[in-house]
């Protein structure tokens, strides 16, 4: 990957800062993305002591927040001008229901909307660059939810947290099976990687409420021998997607921790489930452009609908 350029959100720790410091051992270009100037300065430094690679980047932006979002965009598309690997790895897990400042419920927003958003705005730098590479990070948990057309936001019920998160997860792995479709051909390839269940700070904050009623005795016992895996082993599946001659050209697969192409649930390749959550999505992701009100953000970053 020397000369080339990656793009990483939520790079500033965990398994973003893995992922990061594993394609800068290919000679790329690394830009992190995260909220936190202090995570960012202090990541960003820690790459280059650990690498030796002085081409790491830091660029502030809440990914909670679509303005921020299209801020981001529009920055870095000044600043380098072609974008060759794009690592949606931002996450959210949260114990209860919340909107964002775009009133979204916030799991479904940082875990879909607005990672499909940063795509959707990215796509004309990721196509001039071609070949370029969109991997998107999920759980193994969408496996155990279904999706409820009605109860996307959990406006109706919140029934857990780890339900609502792996639901807004199911979403975001519809939309990447769709959007693998609509840029076959183009020279930008969609993959998933599953990082397994890792020793994270999103793990960590966990508790038992976070789990179905029939779980949560067995919740001190999960946590003590849980299979959890090392952030550094969690990272594989991303970087070998964003870095392998052996995924060259391969788009719309499901990849496990063990960077095995494997089967993602039954309900994740409808394609008529999949075209309406791409449809409810742009008109979430539309509305926020309308409110810059800005040429910069125009038609030219839109993906047909098929």
């Amino acid at each position: 990957m020397q000369d080339k350029i990656a793009l990483i959100t939520d790079g500033t720790g965990g398994i973003g800062l893995e992922t990061a410091r594993g394609i800068d051992d290919t000679g790329a270009t690394i830009v992190i993305v995260g909220r936190n100037e202090a995570r960012g300065r202090n990541a960003v430094e820690d790459i280059k002591s650990s690498t030796g690679n002085s081409n790491i980047e830091f660029m502030a932006a809440d990914l909670s927040s679509q303005t921020a979002v299209l801020l981001l965009v529009d920055e870095f598309e000044e600043r380098y001008g072609r974008l060759d690997v794009l690592v949606n790895n931002v996450g959210g897990l949260y114990g209860s229901r919340r909107e964002t400042g775009d009133g979204i419920e916030a799991m479904f927003a940082i875990n879909h909307v607005n990672p499909y958003l940063l795509i959707r705005r990215l796509l004309p730098l990721l196509q001039n660059s071609a070949p370029a590479r969109i991997v998107n990070v999920t759980t193994g948990a969408h496996r155990f939810v279904k999706l409820d057309l009605d109860n996307l936001q959990a406006e109706r019920e919140f029934d857990t947290p780890i339900a609502v998160y792996a639901r807004s997860k199911l979403v975001n792995l519809m939309a990447s099976y769709y959007l693998a479709r609509a840029l076959d051909g183009t020279g930008v390839t969609v993959n998933i990687a599953d990082p397994g269940v890792a020793s994270t700070d999103m793990n960590a904050n966990m508790t038992a409420d976070f789990f179905p009623q029939a779980m949560r005795l067995l919740f001190p016992l999960w946590k003590v021998i849980g299979n959890f895996t090392s952030v550094e082993k969690a990272a594989q599946s991303s970087i070998y997607l964003a870095t392998s001659p052996d995924v060259e050209g391969i788009t719309g697969k499901y990849f496990n921790p063990a960077q095995k192409r494997v089967k993602s649930s039954r309900e994740s390749y409808n394609e008529t489930y999949q075209r309406w959550i791409v449809e409810i999505t742009d008109n979430l992701v539309i509305q926020a452009a309308l409110k810059l009100q800005s040429e910069k953000f125009s038609d030219k970053h839109s993906l047909p609908i098929h």
